[in-house]
């Protein structure tokens, strides 16, 4: 099982040449060293939003990009991403699977010679997104996930197994927010340091679409080991503990 994170991000990310894009994959070095990254743009405004707003429209979300298009800061800018990914249209469907189909296609038989071919123009929102929400506070305490599952997925979910959420996770502060599917997820940590700060969601509660929803989100890509599966008549509860120190 592949516990990296998609290798066609890394390849937009190095022809690009935006650090703050891969910095999390320094922080733990950084912390250590008490200069914790920062994940900003170390660069002009202009050419990233330039870059973000072709990829967008290449793909037909034109509202998207111009609206990416008027941001006159790097804040405005990730406080507009994080808007538009919870705001739950098709665009956060598309990103989603591709992150899916990118985790997927690198468990598989891949060759790291085939990036190019299976690069998407999603690739630089995605990854601001993933620097956007470093730059909120972590929450630290258990959060919460519902969804509904069929009986088959549910067993795939077994203790003391690891595994990978390959999108952005969005998950829950109030667990009364959860309720009205089949599945509940309890998320919480197990790791005592952060290799590649992907401990603890963000808080993005104050830059949702749905304020109302209390809305955490995880990066793209976090490992987690199952902790306990409990049903209760209709409701399976499945415990999980981020793991970010392998």
């Amino acid at each position: 099982m592949v516990f990296e994170e998609p290798l066609i991000l890394h390849h937009c990310a190095q022809s690009n040449e935006y650090f703050h894009w891969i910095e999390h994959l320094n922080s733990f070095e950084s912390f250590l060293s008490k200069k914790p990254p920062q994940y900003n743009l170390r660069a002009d405004l202009q050419p990233l939003k330039k870059l973000i707003s072709v990829g967008l429209e290449k793909i037909g979300y034109t509202e998207q990009a111009k609206k990416i298009g008027l941001c006159s800061t790097e804040i405005e800018l990730n406080n507009k991403i994080i808007e538009q990914y919870t705001d739950e249209t098709s665009l956060y469907y598309d990103v989603n699977k591709f992150l899916r189909d990118c985790h997927l296609y690198q468990d598989g038989n891949f060759n790291t010679d085939d990036t190019e071919s299976f690069d998407n123009a999603l690739a630089p929102w995605i990854l601001q997104l993933n620097v956007a929400i470093r730059q909120k506070p972590t929450f630290e305490q258990k959060v919460y996930r519902g969804t509904n599952l069929s009986q088959e997925d549910i067993e795939k979910y077994t203790e003391s197994e690891l595994f990978v959420w390959a999108p952005f996770v969005s998950a829950s502060k109030s667990k009364e927010e959860c309720f009205g599917g089949n599945v509940l997820f309890e998320i919480f940590t197990e790791s005592a340091m952060s290799l590649n700060d992907k401990r603890y969601p963000r808080d993005i509660s104050l830059f949702s679409k749905f304020k109302e929803e209390e809305e955490v989100l995880f990066p793209v890509a976090c490992a987690y080991r199952v902790h306990y599966v409990k049903k209760e008549d209709a409701l399976t509860t499945i415990g999980v503990a981020t793991v970010d120190y392998n």
